[in-house]
């Protein structure tokens, strides 16, 4: 099966700088890495050639122009360029532990999409990562603790049946034939959130499942600064339209 990692940026060149360093470490290789790029600057397409340098996978970067949060758009952009049996996404600030490609491979099910987990980092934790050059010493030992538990857990993954909220876009992995028989991600998405969550809903709809990540697709997030709070996305009223039409029985958080 061939895999095509996904990292999604838009003017983060330290964060993609430790995304793409994570992937030099891992224990297998993508078979390519497309960096997603909304629009970002060269200092981010610098970052994307030195990573051609020491990563022995093949590096695509899809740049599309700077015109707003076209998130859903980059993201369908890369995944045209991308050739992968298995596409999987990850947020161009999260880092990747070593197992992430092997423990993809193994709970990869057909017609079924995968979530992920994280442990997220503190600001002061981030910041000291970004002021330095990646190097795996400076953070093995955050991929321990519950989230990087390697459970066995079989017929747990896929039942009960997950519902649509467990489908987060920092780490989320798509079988090309579900990618393309959705269509992708929703591009009247132009603001921040809830693409993910919209591909999530109308994949159940169309009688594709979710199978749980979770002990297996784990990733260190670094910290952000979030939307201030009581901050409302236009998405979420686009989403909550779209949920309430022809509602299903998987469609309920």
């Amino acid at each position: 099966m061939k895999v095509s990692l996904i990292v999604s940026t838009y003017n983060s060149p330290l964060y993609l700088k430790w995304a793409l360093a994570s992937v030099s470490w891992l224990d297998e290789l993508p078979d390519e890495v497309v960096v997603a790029d909304d629009g970002s600057d060269a200092s981010v397409t610098q970052v994307i050639r030195d990573s051609q340098a020491f990563l022995d996978c093949h590096v695509v970067h899809s740049w599309i122009s700077d015109s707003g949060f076209r998130l859903a758009r980059s993201r369908n952009c890369a995944a045209k360029r991308a050739t992968g049996d298995l596409l999987l996404f990850l947020d161009g600030d999260c880092i990747l532990a070593p197992d992430y490609i092997c423990q993809a491979k193994k709970i990869f099910k057909d017609g079924m999409i995968l979530n992920g987990a994280r442990k997220l980092l503190t600001k002061p934790q981030t910041e000291s990562f970004l002021f330095n050059d990646p190097e795996i010493s400076q953070v093995r030992s955050f991929f321990s603790g519950r989230k990087f538990w390697r459970v066995n857990c079989s017929l747990l993954r896929d039942y009960p049946v997950r519902k649509w909220p467990i489908f987060r876009g920092f780490s989320m992995g798509i079988p090309r034939e579900v990618f393309v028989r959705m269509s992708g991600f929703d591009e009247t998405y132009r603001s921040w959130g809830l693409e993910d969550s919209d591909f999530a809903v109308r994949a159940l709809r169309d009688g594709f499942r979710i199978r749980d990540g979770r002990y297996a697709l784990s990733v260190l997030h670094m910290y952000h600064p979030e939307p201030p709070e009581g901050t409302v996305s236009e998405n979420e009223f686009r989403f909550h339209n779209m949920l309430r039409s022809n509602q299903g029985v998987y469609d309920q958080g």
